[in-house]
């Protein structure tokens, strides 16, 4: 499993639906069934949290930064040097073509410092495919990852198509691939998750795959795994 943190303005907050005007700061992890822990905007604490269940990876969306551009920079930092002995991190930055040389070349210096980091690249931000070239030329191309993002199964780009993206992942050998449907997260249904999950997986054979949304028992989390995911996105099943 991989614990997911969405980050807003330094807090770590709790998602709904992709409706992220709304979500507010996460309040407890629930550790056992009959433990919980106050969190209250505390991702570092919500990482202790994440680490205190076993889960070794973690996927940070930087909300600032793919809603506005202006990465997070500090949290991000404190952030992987917190799980620097866990498996991976995926920092989803909010990458597109307003990124300025110091924004890449922060990012260049972060995977450098940080081995376990992977850099996503998000479709819904990315004005063009184009992005994908940029970033395996900044990093090593194997500490980059693409995350094809919808949304009550509609592709969320308004300048590229999946088509695109797919060809692009194929010629720029990416070798993981996340797919979202935003309005899976924290729902208690993974139809949509599968749906994208059978698709994405059928185009794109071989990749790793991870991907969530609405995943709440192992019932859940088997159906994805059988359906071709290698890794799966939680945070609802442990947050309020």
């Amino acid at each position: 499993m991989v614990g997911v943190i969405d980050l807003v303005d330094g807090k770590a907050v709790h998602g709904v639906g992709g409706i992220r005007h709304q979500y507010q700061p996460t309040r407890r992890f629930g550790l056992s069934e009959s433990e919980s822990v106050a969190i209250d905007g505390d991702f570092l604490r919500l990482i202790e949290c994440y680490q205190a269940v076993d889960i070794g990876s973690l996927y940070v969306a930087d909300l600032n930064g793919i809603q506005s551009g202006r990465c997070q920079r500090d949290a991000i930092e404190s952030i992987a040097e917190k799980t620097s002995t866990q498996a991976s991190l995926l920092v989803d930055p909010g990458l597109s073509h307003s990124f300025s040389g110091s924004d890449w070349s922060w990012l260049q210096a972060l995977a450098t410092r940080y081995p376990h980091v992977e850099i996503v690249v998000a479709t819904e931000c990315a004005n063009d495919v184009s992005i994908l070239s940029l970033a395996t030329d900044c990093l090593p191309r194997n500490r980059v990852a693409v995350s094809f993002d919808y949304k009550e199964s509609q592709w969320l780009s308004t300048t590229t198509s999946p088509r695109e993206w797919i060809d692009t992942c194929i010629r720029e050998e990416i070798a993981t691939i996340i797919g979202l449907d935003l309005a899976a997260v924290g729902s208690s249904s993974i139809k949509l998750t599968l749906s994208l999950c059978e698709f994405l997986c059928n185009a794109l054979p071989g990749k790793r795959y991870l991907t969530g949304g609405g995943i709440r028992s192992e019932v859940d989390a088997r159906q994805l795994v059988q359906c071709g995911a290698d890794g799966l996105l939680v945070a609802s099943a442990f947050t309020t």
